[in-house]
């Protein structure tokens, strides 16, 4: 005689839910607490710092353990930069409220942008997260420096006629910060000029050479600055920043 037998009814709407990744508001919201704690450690840090415009001289720091890298060709991080204005507001446009926009990487930036209150639309928090989303927060929680940028004044290049400009400078003051002891261990300011040597190119009768030299202007104080930052990092802390 066969044994028994008895069927067992799986419900199937169950099924989909096995395995169901997380949505990428959730795991924002999982990372959260720490990203926002992470933030106001570094705001603790500046506020305690010089007044804006009185950092004259360099501070170094030598023998730092791990090295500060932040390279973005190799995707080694040790180090991260930030400008203090997103720092403080991660989803303000630099550009657009008239500001100096060094459009630093956004190791830290954007994962403080997507926990910040409407970082992220409706739609985009109930979706599905990719694999790499959550280590998007991880490797911002694990830098142990962070290099804050700080503009102290910024003129904006204007173009006067086709081989003249005004303004196109920028100072600024840069800290590294050493997240886990929360503090600064290298600081040092930047003077940033647009090239004088002016040299660009236009469409005759399709491109407004103003607007052209203006933008060759802000170009060359953007790399100005970035490439000072990346020199004086080197210089006062053993730091390797490579841009992309």
């Amino acid at each position: 005689m066969r044994p028994a037998t008895r069927s067992v009814l799986v419900p199937l709407l169950a099924l989909p839910l096995l395995g169901c990744p997380p949505s990428f508001g959730e795991v924002a919201d999982k990372h959260a607490p720490r990203m926002t704690a992470l933030q106001a450690g570094l705001q603790k840090v500046m506020a305690a710092q010089p007044a804006p415009g009185t950092l004259s001289a360099a501070t170094a720091a030598t023998g730092l353990d791990p090295a500060p890298v932040h390279d973005e060709k190799e995707q080694t991080y040790t180090m991260d930069l930030v400008q203090v204005e997103q720092l403080d507001d991660p989803k303000l446009d630099l550009r657009m409220a008239g500001k100096l926009d060094l459009l630093l990487p956004e190791v830290i930036l954007q994962p403080l942008r997507d926990v910040a209150p409407e970082g992220m639309s409706e739609s985009d928090r109930k979706r599905a997260a990719n694999d790499y989303y959550p280590v998007t927060f991880e490797r911002a929680l694990a830098l142990p420096y962070v290099a804050v940028v700080r503009t102290v004044a910024y003129e904006a290049p204007v173009a006067v006629n086709e081989k003249e400009f005004t303004g196109g400078r920028a100072r600024l003051e840069v800290f590294l910060i050493d997240v886990r002891a929360g503090a600064v261990k290298a600081s040092f300011p930047v003077e940033a000029r647009s090239s004088t040597n002016v040299s660009y190119e236009y469409r005759e009768g399709k491109d407004d050479p103003l607007e052209r030299l203006k933008a060759f202007a802000h170009s060359t104080l953007w790399s100005s600055a970035r490439d000072q930052i990346a020199e004086g990092l080197r210089q006062h802390a053993g730091a390797t920043v490579v841009y992309d």
